[in-house]
């Protein structure tokens, strides 16, 4: 694997394979299964998915783990500049929420510059077909509802 994603949750960087993350909900703790099996159930299901995730260049606690240059030729260059790219869409979409609270200028520069972008993370999905069948009977997942905090 030429980028992939570490052990562990920090940094949450590069690539990762079908089946490394598995995503489970609030409600999902709950459940009795789960409390008997002190939450190993939970992680019997898959989220099938892959995903390539960078962020902010400047972040030091998740540096970015890039394919080689020869492996993709432009991929880095490319991303780097989309990421930027959203964050000043993100900062616009902010100042017109701003704006339309009717927050000062003064107070929405403030709340922009909490949005340095060097926090942020782009994350591009697949989702590999697989049958009906193994979303059915709960084998693999797709991003269930879940949260991150």
């Amino acid at each position: 694997m030429k980028a992939p994603h570490p052990e562990g949750p920090i940094p949450h960087r590069g690539y990762s394979y079908p089946g490394l993350e598995k995503v489970y909900s609030k409600q999902d703790l709950d459940d009795d299964q789960v409390k008997s099996s002190g939450g190993q159930s939970l992680r019997q299901i898959m989220d099938y998915k892959e995903s390539y995730e960078i962020g902010s260049q400047d972040n030091p606690n998740q540096p970015n783990i890039w394919l080689p240059e020869e492996t993709l030729p432009g991929f880095r260059d490319f991303m780097t500049k989309f990421y930027w790219n959203l964050d000043r869409t993100a900062r616009l979409i902010l100042k017109a929420i701003c704006q339309s609270l009717g927050i000062t200028p003064a107070e929405q520069e403030q709340v922009v510059q909490l949005h340095s972008g060097h926090n942020n993370q782009l994350r591009l999905l697949h989702y590999p077909s697989t049958p009906a069948e193994q979303l059915e009977t709960m084998v693999l997942a797709r991003m269930p509802a879940h949260t991150d905090f």
